[in-house]
């Protein structure tokens, strides 16, 4: 009966419960393949792909949905690749029945020219179908046509359809959200209402969903990841196409020391946004713990690409390069990680790695986290002082005197750092109890605390 509604709704989600109801052949990996076909496309996995899916029941082979669904996927995927094709032709040769006529019409699919017009309530669906197989946006572009009906009767059903199967199945496909608001600009009367609408629902359930996924990431701070877990993927089940959930699951497991589902989580969520730096980056994490520096340093230099100021990417190419045993380069990245980064967690680190490879360094006059660690807290004071009376920035634009106490607050989240600099504040005051700056410094350190703790 749900799937029924479901096809009556014009929405995909119903071909996607049916294959999870039989609970086999790798019924989730299947699902996700099949969303996300048009972004990976992986035609030698379309043959298994579509013995999994003739592998049903009889009566599932008899519906014209599940099979007018396979047709077209599977039709407009292999297009003319004659190796698929050959594959195709070889499963076909050896089924009987139901299966081979489904083959069949899979093939004359593939190799038919007609453009596919939709007409009735079910064609929706078919639509969807074609854009998972190539995501050739004109496919979308006929869905939000049907939005504006020309006369009552049909065409208005079609239109309702049309409304309720982009919003039922834009939080699949979130890239299909940009389609939308494209077609918005352009749009008058009826049609731009609709669209309005749409998109009213869609940001509605985003933001359900961003909240879940806020309070998962609240759980994993407190270390209690099974809570965090479940939140997670209860964002997943609101808006399914929501690769930060992936991530974040990804990063739980990790944490839970799961480093296979870690991994394939992460893989899952580049899949969704393969241009994500912090989905590179983890990725690119993932591969060091796994020894495999070339495809560790392979995502770094991705992420780095998008965010190449970011000081932890810098810093993880770098290690990557150390471990692979290339220090040319990896002097070079430890080099623009201490540009970036002058008072960062792994300075220390970094400094003596530079030493031991006989790279001279220049020690910064204006290292506060150093002058803090060696008691310096008339120094300290000083520094501070000017920084206040200059207004000077760095290259980023950024002030250097909130550069300075981020560098003093930063490890906030880490116990053990975070202990040992409480201490150093409080002697700070102790010595100097109407120096502004370090009472500013132990007041932001317990605000943060409290809110690390809070989260």
């Amino acid at each position: 009966h749900k799937v029924q509604k479901l096809v009556a709704e014009g929405s995909i989600l119903w071909f996607e419960k049916v294959l999870e109801s039989r609970g086999s052949c790798q019924s989730d990996e299947i699902v996700f393949q099949l969303n996300y076909y048009h972004k990976n496309p992986q035609p030698e996995r379309l043959a298994f792909m579509a013995q999994c899916l003739l592998n049903q029941p009889d009566f599932l082979l008899r519906n014209s949905d599940y099979v007018n669904f396979m047709v077209h996927f599977f039709g407009t995927a292999m297009g003319n690749d004659e190796s698929v094709v050959q594959e195709f032709t070889s499963i076909r040769d050896e089924s009987g029945g139901d299966q081979r006529g489904i083959i069949d019409a899979i093939l004359h699919k593939a190799v038919s020219s007609e453009p596919f017009e939709p007409s009735l309530l079910s064609d929706l669906k078919l639509l969807w179908a074609e854009y998972m197989a190539t995501g050739d946006v004109s496919s979308i572009k006929k869905i939000i046509s049907m939005l504006s009906p020309s006369d009552m009767g049909q065409e208005t059903n079609l239109s309702n359809a049309a409304a309720v199967s982009l919003t039922t199945n834009i939080p699949r496909f979130h890239s299909v959200n940009l389609i939308v608001k494209e077609e918005e600009d352009h749009a008058d009367g009826i049609q731009k209402d609709r669209i309005e609408n749409i998109r009213l629902s869609v940001d509605d359930l985003f933001e359900k969903a961003h909240t879940t996924l806020v309070r998962g990431l609240n759980y994993s701070n407190m270390k209690k990841y099974k809570r965090a877990l479940k939140e997670y993927k209860k964002a997943v089940r609101i808006f399914p196409d929501y690769s930060g959930a992936y991530l974040n699951m990804g990063i739980v497991y990790e944490y839970m020391r799961d480093m296979k589902k870690a991994f394939a989580l992460t893989k899952k969520a580049e899949t969704m946004s393969p241009d994500d730096m912090l989905v590179s980056f983890n990725l690119g994490r993932l591969y060091l713990l796994k020894k495999e520096y070339d495809s560790a340093i392979v995502y770094f230099e991705k992420a780095l690409q998008i965010g190449p100021m970011r000081e932890d990417f810098n810093h993880a190419l770098a290690r990557a390069y150390q471990m692979k045993g290339d220090h040319e380069n990896a002097v070079k990245y430890f080099k623009v990680y201490l540009e970036y980064a002058p008072n960062g967690e792994f300075v220390k680190h970094v400094k003596r790695y530079l030493k031991s490879r006989k790279i001279s360094i220049e020690e910064d006059e204006s290292d506060f986290v150093r002058m803090l660690q060696k008691k310096e807290y008339s120094r300290l004071d000083d520094h501070f002082t000017a920084l206040l009376k200059n207004r000077e920035k760095d290259k980023e634009g950024k002030s250097l005197l909130e550069n300075a106490y981020s560098a003093l607050l930063e490890p906030a989240g880490n116990l053990h750092v975070s202990d040992s600099r409480l201490v150093h504040f409080q002697k700070w005051v102790e010595f100097n109890s109407s120096s502004h700056f370090a009472n500013a410094c132990l007041g932001m350190f317990y605000v943060n605390y409290a809110w690390e703790a809070r989260e």
